[in-house]
This record gives structure tokens, sequence and C-alpha cells, in this order.
């Protein structure tokens, strides 16, 4: 791979299973080295949520990911994470350091988030007495991350179908899916 170019690229929306729709970093960088400039199809991204920047590599055909790019600042996944969960209109994003390109991404990321898939599990959180801070879509389950009553953050896989759990992110003896994300809180509260 290491013959093929560099791009850098801002993911946007996950398409299938690890295949993820992504938006260059820089219009005018991409332009001069594939002659185009578009959304692009990035497959087997191992790592990496919708916003981050990542490095790939174009084999004239298709572009694959090779890692996350550690020199982006983090800062501004949060801010288009944090305005996307509050359905801003891209014309009203203003924060330091963004771009066209970025709000191209933004844009295009626009349709990822249903927002029935996060009422839902904001519900059941809810109902259970906890508290949705945010959530990854990973294919056939979620990444949620959620806190207690209390304030105490946790992670849980958790399924898309009927809200099982997949993985508590505790112990619970292999008794995982037992529970649902709902009753998932009360059985944390009472560890």
């Amino acid at each position: 791979m290491q013959q093929f170019p560099q791009i850098r690229l801002r993911l946007a929306r996950q398409l299938r299973f690890k295949s993820w729709l992504a938006y260059p970093v820089n219009e005018a960088d991409m332009r001069q080295r594939l002659k185009v400039v578009k959304p692009t199809t990035v497959h087997l991204v191992t790592e990496g949520v919708v916003f981050e920047q990542i490095i790939a590599r174009w084999n004239g055909q298709f572009c694959w990911f090779e890692e996350l790019d550690r020199r982006s600042d983090p800062t501004i996944a949060e801010n288009l994470q944090s305005a996307l969960k509050q359905f801003t209109p891209v014309e009203e994003l203003h924060f330091k350091d963004i771009t066209p390109e970025i709000r191209s991404c933004y844009q295009l990321a626009g349709g990822c988030i249903e927002p029935a898939d996060e009422k839902r599990l904001r519900r059941a959180l809810q109902m259970g007495g906890g508290s949705l801070k945010k959530f990854q879509d990973r294919g056939d389950y979620w990444i949620v991350d959620w806190t207690t009553a209390d304030g105490v953050c946790h992670t849980s896989a958790i399924a898309k179908t009927d809200l099982t759990v997949i993985s508590a992110g505790i112990c619970l003896s292999g008794r995982d899916r037992d529970f649902d994300l709902q009753s998932l809180v009360g059985v944390v509260e009472q560890q």
C-alpha cells in the first residue's frame, strides 16, 4: 500500500460494515493528486467515528483506510458531532478553523443519524434512570456511552433489533444477554 498516494479525508457516514463515505480535508490537494474532488468510499475502516480525520491510500480505483490522522485537531470532530446531535444547520456552523471542506463533510453526514434511533436509546436509558451521552453505529449493534443517575459513565454494546445487551462493559458473569438497555441501568447502579 505504501506505493499508492496518501490522501487525508474526514469520515462522514458509515455505509456498510467497514466502509465509510468520506470527504477530502483539502479539495485543492485532492484535485491536484487525483484530478477529481468528490466524496469517496473508504474501505476497511478499522477505527474512527463520524467526522474523524483519517489517512487513506488511493490505488486508482478504490480508497483504503490506513490510519487515523494523529495530526488532526480532535476538537473539530467533537464540535461537528455536537452540532449534528443538535441538528444545527450547516450555515449556522461557526467555530475556529472551520473550512468549506468541513462544511461539505457535515452536509454529507446530515442524514447519518436517524433521530428515531437516538430517541429510542435515550428513552430506554431514561426509563431505567440513566442518560445517553453518545452512540456509534457498528452495523448490527451500537456502542452506547451513557451515565447512571449519579453521573458515572459506562460504555455498552447494544443490539439494534431489541436493545438487548451484547456486552455490558462490566462483568455480568456471562449473563449480558439476559438484560436490555433499560434494565442494565438498574443492574449497574446496584453493583
